[in-house]
């Protein structure tokens, strides 16, 4: 008994050493896993993304006619403009640059010379690239794209994260693309739903996520208007120097070389001197333009943007996250729950915000609104524009509806920012009954146009009418840092780290950067439009439309059905009269007789 007690102690004893190092070694497991994630993640090695600014002019502004992973990467751009990032496409890799658009699904890039173009997708010299042999022909106002096929794209900036994902190829434009862009594409991360010309085309994310361990995840940190930085558009010609002058780090004022050798721009007022035969490629000179003098003309970007894939950056965002639900898995669909100016209401019907829906859109320059909302929204701004401001005269109509500036000229000697009201817009909570508010001041919503004469700067009104929904564009986005959280089917909005908050020419400081008020409780019903009797299914409409073919076929014959029915029950009808009359008549005569 003792041995028999002895033998079973001891294994006892090795079965817990063996559970114990099993343990220690999940947990040294789990402790290199969480170490790796913490490292692509947060520490700082997300991979870069060098975005660069574009004109006044955005993909949703293209269409209508007026118009990544782990990783961080920097979005540079003026407020109102849009932000396009740089994408390596096929083997060899070729550069080229793209709008960032979250109301879009198709990745479209320029596969035909254009004149306005330095580059555009060879397909013909990617030893990857695959056609897909689709007849495909899709047509905007000013453009359109035929063609699909498939190659390996990387994101540059990072770790060596290849995945194969679909390409379609603008061959053709009219007005597509504007002169001194840069991109010469779209990179719409949009979900499936609504990837033209259907949604058996994989989108650039789902791709992505799909083929590498990235998180269903991404963010925008837009930081909005920052006065003190360089100009709208400004660039500045570095001039050459003697072949023999050295490069070195003074000569870069305002140039951060990466450790791969490579030169990013950032925001810097001031520009030193760099040699011609400086050895910079097209791949690293993100923002530089190579003259035929051999001088670099250098983008100045205004303020400094960054973007993560695949998780959220802390250092991004001040406060806390408030979430919003994520209506439906097409555009990026949310729920205003009320607008306010000068935190009073419209009082609307809380749909009417949302008709027929509302989406978070980074390809859209203004906010977009409803037409009923529109007007109403105009005219209580209206309402609130300071009396000294005006000094007795009217801002002209077409303001309002953006076919004119308001120039300083007009109002000369006061900021227009601070005598306009701020708009306040309502999202949904994740709790039923609970919401929170976005705070956008005037300097969202009046944007400032640059002109060459600085004391002559003009505005535009950052608001306009739409006809297919409510569209959170860049307007409201500015100031805020976004989360995009696809995996738990949510959209995020915080504070922006960069967020500006100035006082201008006031007594007491002022907010004049977006703000977020926390979490309220509502009264407001399920304020989300009912798109179901709108948006009948491909087959029912098909059985509508089968259905009235069927009713318009049938008429006829149902009317020369009843017309015979008719016809008979008349001619029976006279021919008993005729017998009954006949009858009659007989009879009175054998009476007579």
């Amino acid at each position: 008994m003792i041995a028999n007690h002895s033998n079973t102690g001891g294994f006892l004893y090795y079965w817990k050493l063996l559970s114990c190092q099993t343990i220690a070694m999940q947990l040294l497991i789990s402790t290199l896993l969480v170490l790796t994630l913490s490292a692509l993640i947060v520490d700082g090695k997300m991979y870069s993304l060098k975005l660069r600014r574009t004109e006044e002019y955005s993909y949703e502004e293209v269409i209508m006619g007026e118009q990544i992973i782990s990783q961080r990467g920097d979005l540079k751009g003026n407020p109102g403009n849009g932000y396009s990032v740089d994408i390596d496409i096929g083997t060899p890799k070729q550069r080229l640059n793209v709008l960032v658009d979250t109301g879009s699904s198709n990745f479209a890039i320029a596969a035909a010379p254009n004149p306005i173009l330095t580059t555009y997708f060879k397909f013909n010299e990617s030893s990857t690239y695959k056609s897909l042999n689709k007849d495909i022909d899709v047509r905007y106002t000013v453009g359109s794209w035929s063609g699909f096929g498939k190659d390996v794209m990387r994101l540059p900036g990072g770790p060596d994260v290849r995945f194969s994902g679909n390409i379609a190829s603008i061959l053709e434009s009219d007005q597509f693309f504007i002169n001194g862009s840069y991109w010469q594409g779209i990179l719409g991360l949009g979900y499936a739903a609504i990837a033209r010309p259907d949604s058996s085309v994989e989108p650039f994310f789902d791709s992505l996520v799909n083929q590498t361990d990235i998180p269903n995840i991404f963010t925008m940190q837009l930081c909005g208007i920052d006065e003190d930085a360089p100009k709208e558009g400004n660039k500045t010609k570095l001039i050459t120097v003697e072949p023999e002058t050295p490069l070195n780090d003074e000569d870069m004022s305002g140039l951060e070389r990466l450790n791969d050798g490579s030169v990013i721009v950032e925001v810097f007022q001031t520009l030193r001197l760099m040699r011609s035969e400086t050895p910079l490629n097209d791949e690293d000179m993100s923002g530089l333009e190579r003259l035929n003098d051999g001088s670099v003309i250098v983008e100045v970007f205004q303020t400094l943007r960054l973007m993560t894939i695949g998780g959220i950056d802390d250092t991004l965002y001040k406060g806390k996250i408030f979430y919003t639900p994520l209506r439906e898995k097409w555009f990026y669909e949310v729920v205003i729950t009320n607008i306010k100016i000068d935190n009073q209401s419209l009082g609307m019907d809380c749909k009417e915000y949302n008709f027929d829906k509302t989406f978070v859109d980074s390809g859209t320059t203004k906010l977009r609104l409803p037409v009923r909302v529109f007007n109403e929204v105009v005219e209580t701004i209206k309402e609130r524009v300071s009396p000294e401001f005006l000094k007795g005269d009217e801002i002209p109509e077409d303001f309002w509806s953006g076919g004119t500036l308001l120039c300083r000229e007009k109002f000369l000697g006061t900021n227009i920012w601070d005598h306009f009201p701020s708009l306040t817009m309502s999202l949904a909570g994740m709790v039923a009954g609970e919401e929170f508010e976005l705070l956008i001041p005037a300097k969202q919503y009046l944007r400032l146009v640059e002109s060459k004469d600085e004391e002559d700067g003009c505005y535009k009104f950052g608001i306009a009418i739409s006809e297919s929904g409510t569209v959170i564009g860049v307007t409201a986005m500015e100031g805020f840092y976004v989360v995009f959280d696809r995996q738990n089917e949510k959209i995020g909005f915080a504070v922006s780290s960069c967020a500006k908050r100035q006082c201008l020419d006031k007594p007491a400081c002022t907010l004049e950067a977006p703000d977020i008020l926390g979490i309220q409780e509502t009264d407001a019903s399920d304020c989300g439009f009912d798109r179901g009797s709108g948006r009948a299914s491909a087959m029912e409409i098909v059985g509508y439309i089968m259905l009235t073919i069927c009713i318009l076929c049938f008429t006829p014959v149902v009317i020369m059905y009843i017309h015979l029915k008719c016809q008979r029950h008349c001619q029976s009808e006279a021919d008993y009269t005729r017998q009954h009359n006949e009858l009659s008549s007989t009879e009175l005569e054998d009476e007579e007789e």
